[in-house]
């Protein structure tokens, strides 16, 4: 049984899809400081 199954109700479900949407955010954002600063690339560019 996976854990979508063993989650009740659409407000269990709703949650947990946001938890993993907003970790993937997290993911991605620690990426993006991580490459700027292993390449020494400016996180912006006022120009």
């Amino acid at each position: 049984m996976s854990i979508w199954e063993k989650l009740g109700s659409f407000e269990e479900k709703d949650v947990w899809d946001a938890d993993k949407v907003d970790e993937l955010g997290e993911v991605g954002l620690s990426r993006a400081f991580y490459m700027r600063g292993e390449t020494g690339l400016p996180l912006y560019d006022l120009n």
